[in-house]
């Protein structure tokens, strides 16, 4: 295998990478609506008729009917393309489960190409992203997670791949993709410092490649400038309710540490349980010590009461 293969991958590589979410999530293609899913579907639904006015519906979600653009807080790339599902195929679950393979797959071929500047295994790095349970239940739902995910790894990928090759135009893809991301959900905008950290760590000053992130900083600002004009309000604005919710505010601290760990659990177990495999000496014994220790956090948290999730709600 030549120096140039190795560097980017083979092709059976890329093609195990965009078909193993397929093989994880294949045997949930008739999972029922469920969730937000619902949600996601009726605003859908209603894109076909008012693109323009996307968030115009008004739905019964938290006890009182109001408009979605009142309570929604993400941007709606995900739901225009679950409209577009919708519009040319129909609205049967397995028909959307179907259609949300596809950024399944991106997000195995971004996970591929970036792991490949940063590894030895890509692969492995990728197959264990994708068996994460974290992955395979947020690939299963008709919401926005697998697309966040999928645009915010190829829009690092992209961004690295312009730093390793020297090339304006790889730098400019990933701001394109960065600015999809941010229409995605609002996290996304977590890239440009990303973007500005990784640059900075290539280069000791500025260079001329900040002058790529005004596209995706003009991207979010065209969305929320819209926004503004059509519904009164920035929706950053749901976000901040959100997170200030006083049902959320009022949850112990052991609730708090229990949903953390819980998170964690979802997305990094796969990568403790290859540990076995690829960590050596020492470090295998601390890999080891700090899953022992998560597990009995996990069981006090649980000895803490019935109702340490749900408390103050």
């Amino acid at each position: 295998m030549s120096k140039v293969q190795t560097r980017m991958g083979t092709h059976w590589d890329w093609v195990v990478a965009a078909l193993l979410p397929i093989a994880f999530l294949a045997p949930f293609l008739n999972k029922p609506v469920h969730i937000d899913d619902t949600a996601y579907i009726v605003i859908a639904k209603h894109i076909l008729e008012d693109p323009l006015d996307y968030y115009g519906v008004s739905l019964n979600w938290d006890g009182t009917e109001r408009p979605v653009h009142e309570w929604h807080a993400s941007p709606p790339l995900a739901n225009f393309y679950l409209a577009l599902i919708g519009g040319l195929f129909g609205w049967k679950e397995w028909v959307l489960h179907v259609g949300f393979l596809l950024p399944a797959m991106l997000a195995g071929l971004s996970t591929y190409a970036l792991a490949r500047r940063f590894c030895k295994r890509p692969l492995l790095a990728c197959a264990a992203t994708i068996c994460a349970p974290a992955f395979v239940v947020s690939g299963t739902s008709l919401m926005l997670d697998m697309w966040l995910l999928a645009l915010f790894v190829g829009a690092l990928a992209l961004w690295v791949e312009g730093f390793e090759r020297g090339q304006t135009r790889w730098l400019i893809a990933a701001c394109g993709v960065a600015g999809l991301a941010m229409w995605t959900k609002y996290f996304g905008v977590a890239l440009v410092p990303l973007f500005v950290l990784y640059g900075a760590l290539k280069f000791s000053r500025p260079k001329w490649w900040l002058a790529c992130l005004l596209i995706p900083i003009s991207m979010i600002a065209v969305e929320q400038t819209w926004c503004y004009y059509h519904y009164g309000h920035l929706l950053f604005r749901n976000v901040a309710d959100v997170v200030f919710d006083q049902r959320i505010q009022n949850r112990s601290m052991w609730a708090w540490l229990l949903i953390g760990f819980a998170f964690t659990g979802g997305c990094t177990f796969s990568i403790m349980q290859l540990g076995a495999v690829l960590w050596k000496g020492r470090v295998r014994l601390l890999g080891l010590l700090i899953w022992v220790a998560f597990a009995l956090v996990l069981a006090g948290l649980g000895r803490a009461g019935n109702g340490v999730l749900t408390g103050g709600i």
